[in-house]
């Protein structure tokens, strides 16, 4: 069974992989059938519990998806039948049942889309309303909001990269809505995101305890030393980022 990180990295890397637009909404039956030459798509009539099959004899292979479903469920079913073809050894063909327990192959297409479909609705909100407007007065860039997104990843599940990547990706769409797509607001915007990558650092970070056990320290000395001190920089850094922000457009 994967891990969600080793899940994630596997859809990020299709994705760079295939040349997809890493924000963008995936068209599953285009794409697919653009990179697989060989590939045989049936839609077919099925039972209804069966979602769909997929087989690789010599090399060709077919995914069958059951003609009983929505568009939409056979869009999840192909990207479902995608996974076994690429990531498993299929020496058989594979039916999947809808009580069948495959939640590694939904753990992928998840990290595929969950992000994106957030994403878009997020800057649609943005775009419709009068978010952007109303968040003018109390923010003169989104910067200090990127660092705050990027703080609270940090501290709560303690990966700087998976922070770091997951507010880059929440992010990016919205630059050119809150004018920040130029290349100085866009450079303080990194900067921003990177402020927040040692805040804070504490229990939950592989990196404090190897501050802790290389200095010598208990849990509370690094506490009081690692633990503020990511703060101090994390505070400093995006104090710096507004200064420098008021200048540079």
């Amino acid at each position: 069974m994967k891990s969600d990180l080793e899940l994630n990295s596997l859809a990020v890397d299709l994705r760079k992989d295939w040349e997809i637009d890493a924000y963008g909404p995936l068209d599953i039956f285009s794409i697919v059938l653009s990179k697989f030459s060989k590939l045989s798509i049936l839609i077919y009539p099925m039972s209804k519990n069966t979602s769909g099959l997929c087989i690789n004899e010599e090399n060709i292979p077919i995914i069958g998806i059951n003609s009983n479903h929505s568009k939409g469920r056979q869009k999840f079913t192909l990207a479902h039948e995608l996974y076994h073809l690429l990531f498993e050894d299929i020496n058989d063909i594979i039916i999947c049942n809808d009580d069948k327990n495959d939640s590694e192959v939904e753990s992928l297409i998840s990290e595929m889309d969950k992000i994106v479909a957030a994403v878009a609705d997020f800057k649609e909100n943005c775009t419709n309303t009068k978010l952007v407007q109303e968040l003018n007065p109390w923010l003169s860039s989104l910067n200090d909001v990127a660092t705050g997104i990027k703080a609270i990843l940090k501290s709560a599940q303690g990966s700087s990269t998976v922070a770091i990547t997951t507010t880059a990706g929440i992010v990016a769409p919205l630059l050119p809505v809150l004018g920040l797509d130029s290349p100085a607001r866009a450079c303080l915007t990194v900067i921003a995101i990177g402020a927040g990558a040692m805040t804070v650092s504490h229990a939950n970070d592989s990196y404090f305890w190897v501050v802790t056990n290389f200095g010598e320290m208990t849990p509370q000395d690094g506490y009081k030393t690692q633990t503020l001190g990511t703060l101090v920089i994390g505070v400093v850094s995006i104090i710096g980022v507004f200064i420098v922000s008021l200048f540079l457009h």
